[in-house]
């Protein structure tokens, strides 16, 4: 992202410098390369969190064509101590443009982390952009403020639920807030850390299995070979599957293997697993084997997705079938 806008800044910078070519002659004069060396520095000061940096450096881009986002980066640097009013201010100030958009945004948040659902109420109907961790907080809000929300349960909020990625505060914030009232079963954590495994996100993946009661955790030695020797674990197949965790870490497992040979993965299920899974289990393991086949272009993929019943495969999958 800091590349990104960098980038971004230049190309804004090369924009700003061409203006004047085709300006009537009361236009803004050529902004020379110290300010956009300059504008570049109060970024980076920025990024740092250096406030008196920026401070020291946005008084050589006064009257420069992108001091409204030098504006921004002082507001939102000390965002979470600014009183209310001047955030308003702020917004009228630089009403109709980017940096408005972008520190509305940014308030947002910090108004759903303190919880001051009516001024959250009023900002959200003012933002035009479609932020997960905004909607996260819209639905925290709901979720405590509005007695109909209180029979919603996880699967309702899959959106953020199976979200490939480490959740943000909003959104953690939220799982955590359905958590407390029991409303995220060992189904819901399952489904998330398979997404997450499909993906390659354990780290996050471990996050959500924080969720699980103690005695339905998993051995975290075999989710952590899993994760990295898929192999050896699908090589020391436990003795019984009957277990939910033990059983889920091996679909793991497999998962991760499927990506660097799917044709071996489906040969492993037809030989020792078919007989001791679920058939809602060997339904989902197809469907990985499948996608990842049909990645490669085996000549087996359609066969492979074939036995997994087209309702129970994804987007992603039904679109490489």
């Amino acid at each position: 992202m800091n590349k990104h806008i960098r980038n971004l800044l230049a190309a804004l910078l090369m924009a700003a410098a061409a203006v004047p070519a085709f300006a009537k002659p009361t236009a803004a004069p050529r902004a020379s390369a110290s300010a956009d060396e300059a504008l570049l520095s109060a970024y980076d000061a920025y990024r740092a969190g250096d406030a008196l940096k920026l401070a020291r450096v946005a008084k050589k881009l006064e009257g420069h064509v992108l001091e409204p986002w030098v504006d921004y980066w002082r507001a939102a640097m000390r965002l979470e101590d600014t009183p209310n009013e001047e955030v308003r201010a702020f917004l009228e100030r630089h009403a109709n443009t980017y940096v408005a958009e972008l520190l509305r945004g940014d308030w947002l948040k910090v108004l759903g982390k303190r919880g001051e659902w009516a001024e959250f109420q009023r900002q959200l109907a003012l933002y035009p952009r479609d932020d997960l961790e905004i909607r996260c907080y819209a639905a925290l809000m709901g979720g405590e403020t509005d007695k109909a929300a209180t029979h919603t349960g996880i699967a309702d909020l899959d959106w953020m639920w199976l979200e490939p990625r480490e959740l943000p505060e909003g959104c953690a914030r939220l799982a955590g807030f359905m958590a407390d009232r029991q409303r995220v079963s060992l189904a819901d954590v399952w489904r998330r850390v398979r997404v997450l495994f499909e993906r390659g996100q354990i780290t996050a993946a471990k996050t959500t299995l924080g969720y699980l009661p103690k005695a339905e955790s998993p051995d975290e030695r075999l989710l952590a070979d899993a994760a990295r020797q898929p192999k050896r674990v699908l090589e020391r197949l436990p003795r019984s599957l009957d277990k939910r965790s033990v059983r889920e870490v091996v679909l793991l497992a497999l998962v991760r293997y499927a990506r660097n040979d799917p044709e071996a993965a489906a040969k492993l299920i037809d030989e020792r697993l078919a007989s001791q899974l679920p058939e809602e289990d060997l339904a989902y393991l197809w469907g990985r084997v499948g996608y990842e086949g049909a990645r490669e272009h085996h000549p087996d993929a359609l066969k492979w997705f074939a036995k997994s019943p087209p309702e129970r495969l994804d987007d992603d999958q039904l679109a490489w079938k």
